[in-house]
């Protein structure tokens, strides 16, 4: 299952994302932002808790999708991504 459309916060030269945990206990989180809508050229992390933040460009807009990923046994299983979410940068 995929997270719900991440929440952001733009602060100055600084993004942060959070989102409420899957139901299912998921591993962590993969989250990947970008300054196209289309995602292309998205940068990515993997984060364990549900909230992640990132100095950043000022003054650019940035979307984000996050998607949970759970392990088991060695292999790695990906959950869909989610809504994109878009928030400008400050000064």
């Amino acid at each position: 299952p995929a997270p719900k459309k991440p929440t952001l916060k733009a602060a100055s030269k600084k993004l942060s994302a959070s989102w409420k945990a899957v139901a299912g206990k998921a591993t962590g989180y993969q989250l990947r932002y970008a300054t196209k809508k289309s995602m292309s050229g998205a940068k990515q992390a993997k984060v364990k808790k549900t909230s992640f933040a990132k100095k950043l460009k000022a003054k650019m807009r940035y979307y984000v999708q996050v998607r949970a990923y759970k392990r088991v046994g060695g292999k790695t299983y990906w959950g869909a991504w989610s809504a994109k979410a878009s928030a400008k940068t400050k000064k």
